[in-house]
């Protein structure tokens, strides 16, 4: 999984595509940990994402606990798929979900 990213307008914006699992999420929290502050949002843009495990889930917490107060973390284009997962686990209403 390539890492997409963008900085622009106070937010970074990550593309994340093909599978979000225990093979990929700790290049994606590698970049997190090295580039997000508390003070700003980071979007997801997951219009292309196929499958997220747990550790893709991990990653996601591990951001918002990041951002803390102040951040947001905001999950776009996500498929039905992920959408599942965030709602079984109790995390979809962690994120704001577009």
């Amino acid at each position: 999984m390539p890492i997409n990213k963008k900085h622009e307008d106070g937010r970074w914006l990550y593309t994340v595509s093909g599978r979000l699992d225990v093979n990929t999420s700790p290049d994606l929290q590698k970049d997190l940990e090295e580039n997000i502050t508390g003070s700003e949002d980071v979007v997801f843009d997951f219009s292309e994402l196929k499958f997220i495990s747990s550790a893709g889930l991990r990653v996601l917490v591990f951001t918002k606990k990041k951002l803390g107060e102040n951040g947001n973390v905001i999950i776009q284009g996500a498929n039905e798929f992920v959408l599942e997962i965030l709602e079984t686990t109790g995390l979809r209403s962690v994120f704001d979900i577009r």
